[in-house]
């Protein structure tokens, strides 16, 4: 019997020791990760893709899907993420455009949300800021409808629905590598739409998720395959042309791409959008010599940070204004 209880002491013990040893690794795998921001459940749950982030509501509209709520002030990706009356992570703007106003409406995704950094970094808001710099006389707007996860067909529904009636002077669309690739089946755009269950990261092992790679979306399978979603990118790019062309508001398609090792990619990106002569700003070249490790926002999401949106804004000001873009406020 005392060998037997030796045995146990010894057994208790190992586990113990385990558990310490699995509990200081995935300390400071987090504290690697994420700083000192790795012992706050607020913000550690924030770590999450949007869908289980609890930031979500279905639209009324059903073509849009989905949208932000309007009004929070919570965490996405470790930044603080506001939203307006409107439902826009932005700030508030009145519909009536004011006086000596130059309007811009941005239409994108993740990228131009803004993901993982506050809107006072994000490139549309830099854009604004750089622009109400020129001191030409004129308030300029840079008015963001953006929504992580939302696809080129929802993004010509915001414009149709919504951001139209804001009156702009120049619509901005942005472009990513998923824009040519992920669009959802038909029956996904009218089906209700049900938030997931909000998850809660702090209580995961991001060390273990990260081994197996369990933070990879794996999606729902509500998606065309990649012929059906080329044609129709190629369809709602025409379908953006035409709505902007009939209502006489300039367009330009931004392609955000902060990782120079994806050349081949954006070219071909580059190559589908500028059919029919489309106005487009290829943010790609000013990235050539970054290292992309220094433009994300976590060292396992790769969304653009703080430095990439600021470069993103530069691209698109110096494009704006040598192409004299911005003429007199309507």
């Amino acid at each position: 019997m005392p060998e037997m209880k030796t045995l146990a002491r010894r057994i208790l013990f190992a586990a113990g020791l385990l558990c310490l040893t699995a509990l200081l690794i995935e300390i400071s795998y987090r504290v690697y990760l994420f700083g000192f921001a790795a012992f706050s459940i607020e913000r550690v749950d924030s770590v999450t893709e949007i869908g289980r982030a609890g930031i979500l509501q279905a639209s009324a509209d059903p073509d849009i899907v989905y949208e932000l709520i309007p009004n929070q002030d919570s965490w996405f990706k470790l930044a603080r993420l506001r939203t307006n009356a409107a439902g826009l992570a932005d700030l508030d703007y009145a519909k009536a455009k004011p006086p000596d106003t130059f309007r811009i409406v941005l239409l994108g995704s993740s990228y131009s949300m803004p993901t993982g950094v506050p809107l006072e970094q994000s490139w549309q808001q830099v854009l604004e800021d750089r622009l109400n710099a020129l001191k030409d006389g004129r308030h300029y707007e840079v008015i963001n409808f953006s929504v992580g996860g939302y696809d080129p067909r929802q993004l010509l529904a915001v414009l149709k629905l919504r951001a139209m009636a804001y009156d702009p002077d120049l619509i901005l669309v942005d472009m990513t590598l998923n824009s040519a690739r992920i669009f959802r089946i038909d029956e996904a755009y009218h089906r209700s739409f049900v938030t997931q269950g909000r998850s809660h990261p702090f209580w995961h092992s991001f060390a273990l998720e990260s081994l197996f790679g369990y933070l990879q979306d794996q999606g729902s399978g509500d998606f065309l395959p990649p012929v059906e979603a080329s044609a129709v990118f190629k369809q709602t790019l025409a379908e953006f042309r035409s709505f902007a062309a009939d209502h006489h508001r300039p367009l330009c398609f931004v392609i955000l791409q902060h990782d120079n090792r994806r050349e081949a990619e954006t070219a071909r990106l580059r190559m589908e959008v500028e059919q029919k002569d489309a106005c487009v700003i290829d943010t790609f070249p000013a990235f050539r010599n970054e290292n992309f490790s220094d433009l994300t926002i976590l060292k396992i999401d790769p969304h653009p940070n703080a430095r990439a949106q600021a470069i993103f804004a530069r691209v698109v000001l110096d494009f704006l204004l040598a192409h004299r873009m911005m003429g007199q406020a309507s």
